[in-house]
This record gives C-alpha cells, sequence and structure tokens, in this order.
C-alpha cells in the first residue's frame, strides 16, 4: 500500500486554539527590545506615537499585538477594514497587523490615518516582514511618515527559544510531547520559526489522521514529507 504523502496544502485545517498571554511569550535576545516596548508603551515608553515592529513568519508578532491591544483596548485594523476615520472609531490606540502587502493597503488611507492619529495625540502598532520604509509604496509622504516610527526588528532565535515555541505550540494544539523529541526534531530542522511551525502542522496532522502519538517514528514520517 502506498504511504500518504502529506503536503503543506492540506496541513492548513485543523482547529487551534492560540494562547496570547503576556506570560506565555518567550523572551529572549531575539525578542526582548520589542516586547519591553509592548509592555512599556505609551504609559512608560512615551517619546513616541508610533511604533513598528517587524521579523519573519511566525516570530511572535501576533503575540505581541494580543497583549499590546488587550493592555490598551485598542483596535485591529486591517486592509478590509470598512472605516478608518479617526473620529468614528472608539479607541485612541491602533493595530496595523501584517501590512506587508502594499497592493492590498490604501496608501492614502493610511497616510490621512497616520496624520490624523498625531494631531490627535493617538498610538499606533504596526507590524510587518521588513522595515515599513523598504515596502513597496509609491506614496513618498507616506514613505517620509514610517521613516519616522520606532522601528524594532524580532531577530533570528537561537536553539533554546526555538525549543520553547515548540513546545508551545505543541500545547496550544493540545498535544503532549517528551523534551526528547522536540531535541531529535530541531537537530532535523532549519533554525527558523517558520521551519518550527511548518513541522508542528504537519506532525499534528499526521497524529490526528493516523490516531498515533508523537514518538521519534512519527517524527521521521513528518521529515520525510517536509
Amino acid at each position: 500500500m502506498k504511504e500518504k504523502k502529506y503536503t503543506k496544502q492540506n496541513i492548513l485545517d485543523l482547529p487551534i486554539k492560540k494562547n496570547f498571554a503576556s506570560n506565555d511569550f518567550y523572551i529572549n535576545k531575539s525578542n526582548e527590545v520589542a516586547y519591553n516596548i509592548i509592555q512599556l508603551w505609551p504609559n512608560r515608553f512615551q517619546t513616541t506615537n508610533f511604533v513598528s515592529i517587524y521579523g519573519p513568519n511566525d516570530c511572535g508578532k501576533s503575540h505581541l499585538v494580543n497583549i499590546w491591544a488587550k493592555k490598551n483596548n485598542s483596535l485591529i485594523l486591517n486592509n478590509n477594514s470598512k472605516r478608518w476615520v479617526l473620529k468614528s472609531l472608539r479607541s485612541n490606540f491602533f493595530v496595523f497587523e501584517d501590512i506587508d502587502f502594499c497592493s492590498n493597503w490604501s496608501e492614502i488611507s493610511i497616510f490621512n490615518f497616520i496624520n490624523d492619529l498625531k494631531a490627535s495625540n493617538g498610538f499606533l502598532l504596526v507590524t510587518s516582514k521588513k522595515p515599513l520604509y523598504q515596502l513597496e509604496w509609491s506614496l513618498q509622504d507616506l514613505i517620509s511618515r514610517l521613516k519616522s516610527f520606532t522601528s524594532i526588528e524580532i531577530k533570528k532565535p537561537n536553539q533554546n527559544l526555538l525549543k520553547k515555541i515548540m513546545i508551545k505550540q505543541f500545547n496550544d494544539r493540545q498535544l503532549s510531547i517528551n523534551i526528547e523529541v522536540v531535541e531529535y526534531i530541531l537537530k532535523r530542522i532549519n533554525r527558523t520559526y517558520q521551519s518550527v511551525s511548518d513541522i508542528v502542522k504537519l506532525i499534528d496532522k499526521i497524529s490526528f489522521e493516523e490516531k498515533t502519538p508523537l514518538t521519534i517514528p512519527l517524527v521521521k514520517k513528518a521529515l520525510s514529507n517536509l
């Protein structure tokens, strides 16, 4: 019987309840500056009204956004938000999450929103994969505004952080895994946030479909399907 081939296409459909609690964010040299800003700004870090946090996929930006949004009762806006007129939004704290795909966002709307927010002494947190000014904007006035943001990078993780992230992602999926199995996996994948997320999703998929625990034989099968 031919063994089933698993792909990224068919590992995205399992439900997951992510935990965005502040005390479940793992702090490391790669992300401690971003985490400290989220905790201190704006009450104890008052030098800016506009902060940008950038870094690769699955590096914890959404976790930080949710911590900050909950703490400040902020609104998370996206390119599908129907009303960006500041006076119609009952908040002084806002988030633009994953703003990388410039063509999906109205540049003039962003520019006007930032100007209105500045005039009203509001606060805006923006996340992206790259520094905001390096994205493919065409409106020069917007680029100039984005360059004035306090910009913070989430850097590449070390082995210890990846181990904690992997365990958390399995916990979010209500899966129990031995530390020996985690260490086995980490020795055999790229040391990136994305690689951890990809292998966790795939192991979850295989374990669910085959009704098997998270063992090294199952991990070997997952690794062979990457």
